[in-house]
């Protein structure tokens, strides 16, 4: 984290910075999530969104390098707390049903998204306001990136709700 923050240029590395971590965790978590998940298209969506996240990184790297700047090398404690909660999840994976627990995958994948959406929604109006049109430009593609994630899970989130439901409704009988 900066020590100073004196402008908005400071603010944006430091964001960036989080962000860049941020992404590091992520990709490290991916893979657990990936294989715990019972439904097909839920590992699907997160083995994909491995991709997604290792070529965030790649565009991070890129704005770092048009910034002449590099990450500061500082944890990302909001994703740190995140990937905790993941942890917890996986850990009592054992004690759940399939389609239950997909569901609660679903809504911690959630959590991850929205905060992704978040950090690049304001590093790339940073780099609007700071006239770097290209690093706006790179993060304007992870930010939609991200809301193009946010509305798969949504999706799969109905589906395994609507499951979990009519499985429930087909016990009460």
């Amino acid at each position: 984290m900066a020590s100073t923050l004196t402008s908005l240029r400071d603010v944006l590395l430091q964001e960036l910075s989080d962000l860049h971590n941020a992404e590091q965790q992520l990709a490290e978590l991916l893979p657990r999530m990936a294989e715990a998940a019972s439904s097909i298209q839920l590992h699907k969506a997160l083995d994909e969104h491995l991709l997604i996240c290792r070529n965030h990184l790649r565009r991070l790297d890129h704005v770092f390098r048009d910034l002449a700047a590099s990450p500061d090398g500082s944890n990302c404690t909001a994703m740190r707390g995140l990937v905790i909660e993941t942890e917890r999840l996986l850990e009592a994976q054992a004690d759940a049903e399939g389609i239950a627990f997909d569901a609660a995958l679903i809504a911690a994948a959630q959590r991850i998204c929205h905060f992704l959406i978040a950090a690049y929604g304001s590093v790339r109006t940073y780099c609007q306001q700071l006239c770097e049109e290209k690093c706006e430009e790179l993060l304007q593609a992870s930010y939609e990136d991200e809301l193009d994630s946010e509305q798969l899970l949504n999706a799969l989130a109905r589906q395994e709700v609507q499951r979990l439901a009519r499985g429930y409704a087909t016990a009460a009988f």
